[in-house]
């Protein structure tokens, strides 16, 4: 248990680069299975003989248990902790119902049966299991960065493996899509199912083997006690809705999600049904766009610290939310498309950056954000060793 100042000053100090390192890989798997997700589910489901508007049907009971899950894992995990637990039942759920949506109707074979209304139900069943097991993991993944350490600079480093390692997960999901899709045909049904099996089964093993490294390389901290000399209290959850800045990171988060899930689901079609592309081409395009966005990142953070002013992130999602709705409309699509599962699954690190990310200031000296005095979230959080 940390009782003492010497306990404070030790969760104080900046972490090493291999307890960086094993919590970074510790959200590919969702990282890797989102991106395949957003991409593909439409077009998997519509390819094997499902309307689009039951198609639709599953993608939308999805995103409702995901939104739901989201809070609700978020208190139970408040309450009871342990989260390497909730991340590993979470990675679990995440396994199992990924392979199920995408290795074809579950309840189709158990019922004998191929109707449409079954076959809408069954992959509705399994894409709201998907959703609540990734939410778990996510909302359980990034919870541990402020129970991991007390250290501003070691907080922020480790939200950036975690971001870095999101842009690997895409570049290993479009790369094995591109293979797939060069190597075998889809002329049939099974045939596309097989492509898109092959595409999950390859997602879930690269991200169960860093799942591991997760679980095996961190030691999970929990809150019981606090420092002698501060006062801790737990913030309620209604508190953050008497926030005027909680209302501005939802609405850019909120707008910019509507434009990046639009680019990202429907561009594959785009490709496909309105430029008469090759199917590879729903995976080249991605990788390209990605790598690209990767380069505009690079260089934004060149420019920052060259000019040392601060660049607000809420800027380069809009520059990238207008870069995908112009390409879409105007037909400049074959090089162009989203980086939505990085925003996706940093979707709580713009409100971390926020409060989190050293400022630099004029002259480039890095000043610590700090909290308003008497703010529950000035109040610093408690910790204890297993």
């Amino acid at each position: 248990m940390i009782n003492g100042t010497e306990d404070e000053e030790s969760f104080s100090r900046p972490l090493g680069r291999w307890d960086v390192f094993v919590y970074g890989v510790g959200h590919m798997l969702n990282d890797i299975t989102s991106a395949c997700w957003f991409t593909y589910l439409l077009v998997f489901l519509t390819d094997i003989g499902l309307s689009p508007g039951d198609a639709a049907i599953v993608m939308l009971w999805g995103q409702v248990a995901d939104g739901f899950m989201t809070a609700f894992s978020g208190e139970l995990i408040d309450r009871f902790g342990h989260f390497k637990v909730w991340h590993g039942a979470g990675s679990l759920l995440v396994s199992v119902s990924f392979s199920s949506v995408f290795g074809g109707c579950v309840l189709c074979r158990i019922f004998g049966t191929d109707s449409s209304t079954l076959q809408t139900v069954g992959y509705s069943v399994f894409a709201a299991i998907f959703n609540i097991g990734w939410a778990a993991t996510q909302v359980s993944h990034m919870s541990m960065v402020n129970c991991m350490t007390l250290n501003p600079t070691s907080r922020v480093v480790l939200a950036s493996c975690r971001n870095a390692f999101t842009m690997v997960a895409n570049l290993s999901l479009y790369a094995v899509a591109l293979f797939v899709f060069n190597v075998s045909k889809s002329g049939t049904f099974v045939d596309t199912e097989n492509q898109y099996r092959w595409i999950a089964y390859s997602s879930i093993f690269v991200g169960c083997c860093f799942v591991c490294i997760f679980h095996l390389g961190t030691t999970e901290p929990r809150l019981k006690y606090g420092f002698p000399r501060n006062h801790c209290e737990r913030i309620e959850w209604a508190y953050w809705f008497r926030k005027v800045l909680y209302y501005q990171v939802s609405l850019v988060y909120v707008l910019t999600r509507v434009v990046t899930n639009v680019s990202q689901a429907f561009l594959a079609f785009y490709v496909i049904n309105e430029l008469q592309m090759a199917q590879s081409s729903k995976a080249l395009v991605q990788y390209y766009d990605l790598e690209l966005t990767l380069l505009l990142l690079v260089l934004l953070r060149l420019l920052d610290a060259l000019f040392a002013a601060k660049l607000e992130w809420s800027y380069v999602y809009h520059i990238c939310c207008y870069r995908h709705s112009k390409c879409l409309n105007d037909g400049v699509g074959r090089s162009t498309t989203r980086n939505g599962n990085k925003i996706k699954d940093s979707e709580n690190d713009v409100a971390f950056s926020l409060l989190e990310a050293p400022k630099v200031e004029t002259g480039g000296h890095p000043a610590v954000w700090k909290p308003p005095p008497g703010s529950p979230v000035s109040q610093s959080p408690t910790y204890a060793t297993p």
